[in-house]
């Protein structure tokens, strides 16, 4: 997810839908990572989650914790690979 973002997602400055799509728009707005806004924005679907189903949100937040941290490490690779908008796309 780490590489496919940072390789074809970002350079080009496509949208996905959701919270994931939220965290890009904010990055491309105003510059902040994409891994630490998706941690900011899915905090209080997580808590709320903890209410109804704490297994649920112990495996929630180290997919989360791991992904974000994926995300944000693998920054370097941002325009490594210079594709048309739609073989990004696909």
């Amino acid at each position: 997810m780490g590489v496919g973002l940072n390789l074809f997602i970002i350079p080009i400055h496509l949208i996905n839908g959701g919270i994931f799509g939220i965290s890009l728009l904010i990055k491309y707005v105003w510059g902040i990572q994409v891994g630490h806004t998706m941690i900011m924005i899915n905090i209080p679907i997580y808590l709320l989650s903890l209410l109804y189903d704490k297994s649920y949100f112990f495996n929630a937040i180290l997919g989360l914790a791991f992904t974000s941290t994926i995300i944000d490490w693998l920054t370097p690779l941002n325009g490594l690979v210079h594709l048309p908008i739609i073989m990004s796309a696909i």
